[in-house]
């Protein structure tokens, strides 16, 4: 963390200012008088100056004591910094299946003097219509994106602008609709999730382009344990039920990691099938996860930015935290004496439908600050339970019981 980057910006000033004494995301937005969308942006930017304490409000680091000291002398010496005369919130983007970004877009985001970002997408795809010089001045960065398909003459400043992307295609594919409204796409700025979030499409399957830089560092079977570890940082997985075996294509060997313990790949394209586990644990640094039609005793998730979606049998646990990202998918809970469904979100979003047997008790609960959770009714029942707990700081919940 640069310390002079995050107190050039007054926001971020006067966060570090505010928390002397600890404070909840909400605290701050009233404070701030900012929407979560702008708080979220600034939050992120103070990464490593600020932290939690365990009752979840946020306080300085002892890094962020020195920030706190910098920003105390820059403001005693009525120190002007150039960044202020700047309107630094950009447009960001994040978590949705499908992005179509076209020239009408850039010019508004142009006017308005901000910048766009664009996280935690499965395609983005880029109109004919855009001026390159438009572009190159808009376009802040893309990360973390599986496709993106671009007309020849921007893709390299699309590629300039790149981290960690699997694939950029040259050539529009027919089979996808251009002219689709951009208004249908992304429904405006801020919001209550702290994100500009665009359309989420259904749950299709969708193609994924493995760029040339990929190859086939592994194809084989896997030995076979009752507990399963995933690491991904960034590139896609997908877990299926089947015979134990992995395919694996990465750009270097090393990306790749194959032990007693589980899987730990960075940047790679994975399908791996595996019979029913007693244990799963998923950790996701961005990327794409599937899990599908897999039965899992004891499932847990940790994701930092990224997508999951879920298609699992339980029978006594699923824990999921987020830190940026969005899970979505389906959980059927099987007879048990107890079963538990924990969420705790921190920025992100998600979407579980759950199957749950019919004579079990539902016990709900739920902390949100910033946020929003909904979650199915409480009701008794005489065979066991389901308890579902939900913690979301910034982000929305949805459970729905199918």
């Amino acid at each position: 963390m640069d310390i002079f980057e995050a107190v050039s910006n007054e926001i971020r000033r006067k966060i570090i200012k505010l928390l002397q004494t600890p404070r909840s995301f909400s605290e701050l937005c009233e404070r701030l008088n900012l929407e979560s969308s702008a708080l979220a942006f600034h939050l992120k930017k103070l990464d490593g100056l600020i932290t939690k304490d365990d009752k979840g409000n946020y306080v300085l680091t002892e890094l962020g004591k020195k920030a706190l000291s910098i920003v105390n002398m820059i403001e005693s010496q009525n120190v002007i910094l150039p960044e202020e005369k700047r309107v630094l919130t950009p447009v960001l983007i994040e978590y949705a299946d499908k992005v179509i970004i076209d020239k009408g877009m850039l010019t508004k985001i142009k006017e308005e003097n901000k910048k766009l970002i664009i996280r935690n997408v499965n395609e983005v795809i880029f109109k004919d219509d855009i001026d390159e010089n438009l572009l190159n001045g808009v376009l802040e960065l893309i990360e973390n994106v599986i496709t993106i398909k671009s007309p020849p003459n921007l893709k390299d400043i699309i590629s300039r602008k790149s981290k960690q992307v699997l694939s950029i295609e040259e050539e529009l594919s027919s089979e996808e609709e251009i002219n689709e409204e951009i208004g249908n796409i992304v429904s405006g700025v801020g919001g209550l999730v702290g994100k500009i979030v665009s359309r989420v499409l259904g749950s299709k399957d969708f193609s994924i382009n493995i760029g040339s830089h990929l190859r086939v560092v592994y194809d084989g079977p896997l030995k076979v344990n009752d507990k399963l570890n995933i690491e991904v940082d960034g590139g896609v997985v997908k877990l299926s039920k089947g015979e134990p075996h992995l395919l694996a294509k990465c750009s270097y060997i090393g990306d790749l990691e194959i032990n007693d313990n589980g899987i730990s790949a960075d940047g790679c394209y994975i399908k791996i099938s595996y019979p029913d586990l007693n244990q799963l644990r998923v950790s996701v640094d961005g990327g794409k996860v599937e899990i599908n039609e897999i039965k899992v005793n004891d499932l847990k998730i940790d994701m930092d930015g990224g997508l999951i979606s879920l298609n699992v049998k339980c029978k006594d646990m699923v824990d999921i935290t987020l830190d940026g990202g969005k899970v979505d998918g389906k959980v059927q809970f099987e007879d048990t004496t107890k079963a538990r469904l924990n969420i705790d979100i921190d920025g992100g979003m998600g979407k579980i439908d759950v199957s749950i047997p019919k004579d079990f008790s539902v016990i709900t609960s739920s902390r949100v600050d910033g946020g929003v959770a909904r979650l199915p009714p409480n009701r008794a029942g005489n065979k066991g339970e389901l308890i579902i707990t939900a913690n979301v700081d910034g982000g929305i919940v949805t459970i729905n019981e199918i």
